[in-house]
């Protein structure tokens, strides 16, 4: 599916587990750019290289409570 987001950046709450980090996983195959927040730093650790392995992506993991 192409949904047209190439240079456009996604912000994603939960994004180190379940729907969350399903969500900025697809959005980063998708071509967009991706911030992923979470309260579990070590989850955004594996999550975000995983993301970040599209040509071209950027994935900026920040933890934190919101």
């Amino acid at each position: 599916m192409d949904l047209n987001l190439g240079g456009k950046v996604a912000v994603v709450t939960g994004g180190s587990i379940g729907i969350g980090r399903a969500i900025a996983a697809e959005l980063s195959r998708e071509q967009a750019h991706v911030v992923i927040f979470a309260r579990d730093a070590e989850g955004l650790r594996a999550s975000a290289p995983e993301m970040a392995r599209h040509p071209g992506r950027r994935v900026i993991a920040c933890a934190g409570g919101m």
